[in-house]
């Protein structure tokens, strides 16, 4: 993995991800508006547009949020990775989101993007941990976390939420 730069832009071998533009709504529509029983679906465009929009607002507040994963090859939005401040019962954390075009899944690019999230994460805000919160049928992502580096947490499981975590003691009792 390259260095990262700045906080707009985390590059990858493969991809480089970059800090989304109102442009890049169409690419969460077409991404996101895929239906999958573990994911809410974006339905238009003017979902995604607004989707966008909390997306920016997040970056605006925080210096950080949701990147537009793009191929090096040929710049093609692949999908979208990052982290959102949340709060969890044992405190703040960053909440790991991944969600590429199923075209491009079974190359690894979900867990390498995700790996270069969780870098950036634990180099700029290492005072938060960063958590995956994935539906128990989602196989997928289960196995994309753990390839990104994140520990199963079992301790905070619901029942509708299996946990992957780092640092891997977080939130322990």
């Amino acid at each position: 993995m390259s260095d990262i730069s700045t906080g707009e832009q985390v590059p990858t071998t493969r991809l480089a991800l970059l800090r989304p533009v109102p442009a890049d709504a169409e690419a969460i529509l077409r991404i996101c508006g895929v239906t999958e029983p573990w994911v809410t679906v974006v339905p238009n465009l003017a979902a995604a547009q607004r989707l966008y929009a909390e997306w920016d607002e997040h970056w605006r507040q925080h210096g950080y949020g949701y990147w537009a994963v793009r191929a090096h090859a040929d710049d093609t939005i692949l999908g979208f990775c990052g982290i959102r401040s949340m709060t969890m019962p044992a405190g703040p954390a960053l909440n790991l989101f991944y969600r590429l075009d199923p075209a491009t899944r079974g190359q690894g690019l979900a867990a390498e993007a995700a790996a270069a999230v969780i870098a950036y994460a634990r180099t700029h805000l290492p005072e938060l941990p960063v958590i995956a919160r994935i539906q128990p049928t989602n196989a997928a992502s289960h196995r994309v976390a753990e390839r990104a580096g994140l520990s199963r947490a079992e301790y905070l499981d619901t029942d509708s939420w299996h946990h992957y975590v780092t640092p891997a003691d977080w939130g322990r009792a």
